[in-house]
Protein backbone atom coordinates (compact mmCIF):
# COMPACT_ATOMS: atom_id res chain seq x y z
CA UNK A 1 0.00 0.00 0.00
CA UNK A 2 1.24 3.33 -0.87
CA UNK A 3 1.65 5.89 1.92
CA UNK A 4 1.20 9.51 1.48
CA UNK A 5 0.79 12.44 3.20
CA UNK A 6 -2.37 13.79 4.26
CA UNK A 7 -3.78 15.33 7.17
CA UNK A 8 -2.64 15.85 10.64
CA UNK A 9 -3.90 14.52 13.60
CA UNK A 10 -3.00 17.57 15.82
CA UNK A 11 -5.20 19.66 13.99
CA UNK A 12 -7.42 18.02 11.02
CA UNK A 13 -9.25 20.55 9.03
CA UNK A 14 -12.47 19.37 7.07
CA UNK A 15 -13.97 22.02 5.09
CA UNK A 16 -17.33 21.08 2.82
CA UNK A 17 -16.31 21.35 -0.75
CA UNK A 18 -18.57 22.32 -3.93
CA UNK A 19 -22.09 20.89 -3.89
CA UNK A 20 -24.85 21.01 -6.22
CA UNK A 21 -27.59 23.30 -6.11
CA UNK A 22 -30.77 20.58 -7.44
CA UNK A 23 -31.37 16.99 -7.13
CA UNK A 24 -28.36 14.60 -7.07
CA UNK A 25 -25.07 14.94 -5.24
CA UNK A 26 -23.21 12.28 -7.81
CA UNK A 27 -21.77 13.94 -10.27
CA UNK A 28 -20.17 12.92 -14.00
CA UNK A 29 -16.94 14.37 -12.70
CA UNK A 30 -15.63 15.30 -9.61
CA UNK A 31 -14.42 19.16 -9.30
CA UNK A 32 -13.17 21.50 -7.23
CA UNK A 33 -12.46 25.05 -7.47
CA UNK A 34 -9.21 27.20 -7.35
CA UNK A 35 -8.02 28.55 -4.16
CA UNK A 36 -7.35 31.93 -3.15
CA UNK A 37 -5.77 32.32 0.21
CA UNK A 38 -3.38 33.12 2.89
CA UNK A 39 -1.29 31.73 6.03
CA UNK A 40 -1.14 33.86 8.70
CA UNK A 41 0.73 34.07 12.51
CA UNK A 42 -2.08 32.91 14.57
CA UNK A 43 -0.61 35.11 17.26
CA UNK A 44 0.45 38.04 15.17
CA UNK A 45 -1.74 38.09 12.36
CA UNK A 46 1.03 38.80 10.20
CA UNK A 47 2.00 36.62 6.90
CA UNK A 48 4.02 33.41 6.82
CA UNK A 49 6.13 32.77 3.69
CA UNK A 50 7.43 29.87 1.99
CA UNK A 51 4.61 27.70 3.90
CA UNK A 52 3.61 24.70 2.07
CA UNK A 53 0.20 24.06 1.22
CA UNK A 54 -1.59 20.56 0.33
CA UNK A 55 -4.92 20.62 -0.47
CA UNK A 56 -6.61 16.88 -0.50
CA UNK A 57 -10.14 16.04 -1.72
CA UNK A 58 -11.78 12.62 -0.55
CA UNK A 59 -15.68 11.28 -0.78
CA UNK A 60 -16.74 7.67 -0.07
CA UNK A 61 -18.86 5.83 -3.21
CA UNK A 62 -22.85 6.07 -2.26
CA UNK A 63 -24.03 2.30 -1.56
CA UNK A 64 -26.25 0.85 -3.89
CA UNK A 65 -28.91 -2.10 -2.54
CA UNK A 66 -25.99 -3.96 -3.34
CA UNK A 67 -23.47 -2.52 -1.22
CA UNK A 68 -20.41 -0.13 -1.72
CA UNK A 69 -20.08 0.87 -5.31
CA UNK A 70 -16.11 0.82 -5.38
CA UNK A 71 -13.56 -0.87 -3.13
CA UNK A 72 -13.48 2.17 -0.13
CA UNK A 73 -14.53 -0.54 2.33
CA UNK A 74 -16.41 1.97 4.24
CA UNK A 75 -13.97 4.52 4.41
CA UNK A 76 -13.26 7.60 2.22
CA UNK A 77 -11.15 7.72 -0.74
CA UNK A 78 -8.97 10.34 -1.29
CA UNK A 79 -8.66 11.23 -4.99
CA UNK A 80 -7.19 14.50 -5.79
CA UNK A 81 -4.20 17.09 -4.39
CA UNK A 82 -3.24 20.43 -5.13
CA UNK A 83 0.11 21.85 -3.42
CA UNK A 84 1.06 25.68 -3.30
CA UNK A 85 3.92 27.93 -1.46
CA UNK A 86 2.79 30.76 0.25
CA UNK A 87 4.39 34.00 -0.98
CA UNK A 88 5.96 37.15 1.00
CA UNK A 89 2.55 38.35 1.62
CA UNK A 90 1.48 34.83 2.88
CA UNK A 91 -0.96 34.07 -0.07
CA UNK A 92 -1.22 30.69 -1.97
CA UNK A 93 -3.41 29.93 -5.06
CA UNK A 94 -4.31 26.43 -6.62
CA UNK A 95 -6.45 25.78 -10.02
CA UNK A 96 -9.78 24.66 -10.60
CA UNK A 97 -9.68 20.82 -11.37
CA UNK A 98 -12.03 18.65 -12.89
CA UNK A 99 -11.48 14.28 -13.08
CA UNK A 100 -13.71 10.93 -13.93
CA UNK A 101 -14.62 9.11 -10.61
CA UNK A 102 -11.88 6.28 -9.62
CA UNK A 103 -15.42 4.91 -9.26
CA UNK A 104 -19.25 5.09 -9.80
CA UNK A 105 -22.10 6.95 -7.52
CA UNK A 106 -18.49 8.93 -6.00
CA UNK A 107 -19.95 12.52 -4.44
CA UNK A 108 -17.87 15.51 -4.87
CA UNK A 109 -16.38 15.22 -0.81
CA UNK A 110 -14.93 17.06 1.77
CA UNK A 111 -11.27 18.63 1.33
CA UNK A 112 -8.69 18.49 3.79
CA UNK A 113 -5.92 21.70 3.80
CA UNK A 114 -2.62 21.30 5.71
CA UNK A 115 -0.05 23.77 5.93
CA UNK A 116 3.78 22.78 6.44
CA UNK A 117 6.96 25.27 7.73
CA UNK A 118 9.91 24.35 9.36
CA UNK A 119 9.81 25.45 13.05
CA UNK A 120 5.60 26.40 12.71
CA UNK A 121 2.63 24.23 13.72
CA UNK A 122 -0.98 24.23 12.37
CA UNK A 123 -3.71 25.77 15.01
CA UNK A 124 -6.36 26.52 12.56
CA UNK A 125 -8.48 27.32 9.25
CA UNK A 126 -11.38 29.98 8.80
CA UNK A 127 -12.86 30.01 5.04
CA UNK A 128 -16.01 29.80 3.20
CA UNK A 129 -17.93 27.38 1.76
CA UNK A 130 -19.04 27.29 -2.60
CA UNK A 131 -22.23 26.24 -3.78
CA UNK A 132 -22.74 25.71 -7.42
CA UNK A 133 -25.61 26.77 -9.64
CA UNK A 134 -27.29 24.75 -12.15
CA UNK A 135 -24.82 25.90 -15.01
CA UNK A 136 -21.82 25.08 -12.96
CA UNK A 137 -20.46 29.02 -11.90
CA UNK A 138 -19.98 29.45 -8.07
CA UNK A 139 -21.32 31.93 -5.84
CA UNK A 140 -18.55 32.66 -3.98
CA UNK A 141 -14.22 32.40 -4.54
CA UNK A 142 -13.10 29.23 -2.23
CA UNK A 143 -10.78 31.16 0.58
CA UNK A 144 -9.81 28.96 3.66
CA UNK A 145 -7.04 30.93 5.55
CA UNK A 146 -4.45 28.89 7.35
CA UNK A 147 -3.19 29.82 10.60
CA UNK A 148 0.13 28.38 11.88
CA UNK A 149 2.29 29.43 15.02
CA UNK A 150 5.74 28.63 16.11
CA UNK A 151 6.54 25.10 17.75
CA UNK A 152 7.61 24.97 20.61
CA UNK A 153 7.33 21.45 22.39
CA UNK A 154 10.20 19.15 22.44
CA UNK A 155 11.56 16.85 19.52
CA UNK A 156 9.81 13.68 20.39
CA UNK A 157 6.43 15.84 20.03
CA UNK A 158 7.73 17.05 16.96
CA UNK A 159 8.30 13.91 15.24
CA UNK A 160 5.04 12.69 16.60
CA UNK A 161 3.69 15.93 14.74
CA UNK A 162 5.26 14.86 11.42
CA UNK A 163 4.59 10.88 11.36
CA UNK A 164 0.93 12.21 11.78
CA UNK A 165 0.71 13.80 8.61
CA UNK A 166 1.81 10.67 6.84
CA UNK A 167 -1.51 8.88 6.02
CA UNK A 168 -2.65 6.80 2.97
CA UNK A 169 -4.44 7.78 -0.08
CA UNK A 170 -5.44 6.18 -3.51
CA UNK A 171 -6.94 6.76 -6.30
CA UNK A 172 -5.04 10.23 -6.95
CA UNK A 173 -4.46 10.61 -10.50
CA UNK A 174 -0.91 10.51 -11.94
CA UNK A 175 -1.13 14.11 -13.02
CA UNK A 176 -1.64 15.33 -9.31
CA UNK A 177 0.29 12.53 -7.73
CA UNK A 178 3.75 14.88 -7.92
CA UNK A 179 1.76 17.35 -5.70
CA UNK A 180 2.00 14.99 -2.52
CA UNK A 181 6.03 14.85 -3.14
CA UNK A 182 6.65 18.93 -2.28
CA UNK A 183 5.56 18.41 1.80
CA UNK A 184 7.00 15.02 1.67
CA UNK A 185 10.48 15.66 0.84
CA UNK A 186 10.39 19.25 3.11
CA UNK A 187 9.28 17.08 6.14
CA UNK A 188 11.85 13.90 5.54
CA UNK A 189 14.42 16.76 5.08
CA UNK A 190 13.60 18.12 8.77
CA UNK A 191 13.52 14.60 10.62
CA UNK A 192 17.01 13.87 8.73
CA UNK A 193 18.42 17.07 9.52
CA UNK A 194 17.36 16.88 13.66
CA UNK A 195 17.07 13.22 14.29
CA UNK A 196 18.93 12.60 17.85
CA UNK A 197 17.18 9.16 18.98
CA UNK A 198 18.12 5.64 17.61
CA UNK A 199 14.10 5.50 17.24
CA UNK A 200 14.01 8.79 15.12
CA UNK A 201 16.79 7.74 13.11
CA UNK A 202 16.30 3.91 12.73
CA UNK A 203 12.20 3.57 12.14
CA UNK A 204 10.67 6.97 11.71
CA UNK A 205 12.97 8.42 8.98
CA UNK A 206 13.58 5.27 7.33
CA UNK A 207 9.63 4.30 7.74
CA UNK A 208 9.22 7.93 6.39
CA UNK A 209 11.65 7.45 3.42
CA UNK A 210 9.89 4.85 1.95
CA UNK A 211 6.52 6.89 1.53
CA UNK A 212 8.40 9.47 -0.08
CA UNK A 213 10.25 7.04 -2.30
CA UNK A 214 7.13 5.97 -3.74
CA UNK A 215 6.61 9.58 -4.89
CA UNK A 216 7.18 10.68 -8.09
CA UNK A 217 8.99 13.98 -7.40
CA UNK A 218 7.75 16.30 -10.76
Amino acid sequence: MMIKLFHSAVFPILMSTVLTACGSDIPNQLTGQAVDAQVLNADTKQPIEGAIVLLTWSSMPKRSIWGFDGSSQGHDICYHAETAVSDAQGRYHTDAWSRMPPFPKMPNGEFVAIAYKRGYVQTGMAGSLVFRHDDGTPDKRLSPTIFMKHFTGTLDKRFEDLRTMQQPCHNVEPSAEKNLYPMAKAIYDEMEQTAETKQQREVTIPNFKSGLDALPSR
